[in-house]
């Protein structure tokens, strides 16, 4: 299967999820517009998911629109929407099974977007954050939301 199959079958896959493809980023990555919907709630947040065109990488979550009820510290969360779920080079990608692996990211996101929603603190991803309180997840870095106004 070329790379371009394996490309439009994992946007298929999105696509059967309620996911948009919209473009690519400056660097290549392709870029998916939905809804992380987290298990257990009927309304899901607005969302952007980046996949690496080689799927060597774990696909970059970030939410478009931070929800209002939560503080303005929040772990996993970045002030950009950036959304910490797993702690690169803690997992294997399967590259021959892209559309598999990348959904079972998408999943991991949205189980850790239902933890912090919830309040509560994940240990694992806990024990990755250094003692500055930013840690790299996902290709993007991970900071606690601290500074000032969500509407700037």
């Amino acid at each position: 299967m070329s790379s371009a199959e394996v490309v439009a079958n994992v946007i298929e896959a999105f696509k059967q999820r309620g996911f948009e493809f919209v473009g690519k980023t400056d660097a290549g990555w392709f870029k998916l517009h939905g809804c992380l919907t987290p298990s257990g709630t009927d309304k899901g947040c607005p969302c952007e998911v980046q996949l690496d065109p080689t799927f060597f990488d774990l696909p970059r979550v970030r939410l478009l629109e931070i929800p209002p009820k939560l503080p303005a510290a929040v772990p996993h969360l970045g002030a950009d929407g950036g959304l910490c779920y797993l702690a690169k080079g803690t997992v294997v990608l399967d590259i021959y099974d892209p559309v598999g692996q990348s959904l079972a990211c998408l999943q991991r996101a949205a189980i850790v977007f239902g933890q912090i929603l919830k309040g509560e603190m994940i240990e694992d991803l806990a024990k990755s954050s250094s003692p500055t309180g930013t840690a790299g997840f996902a290709s993007w870095t991970c900071k606690a939301r601290i500074w000032g106004d969500r509407t700037a």
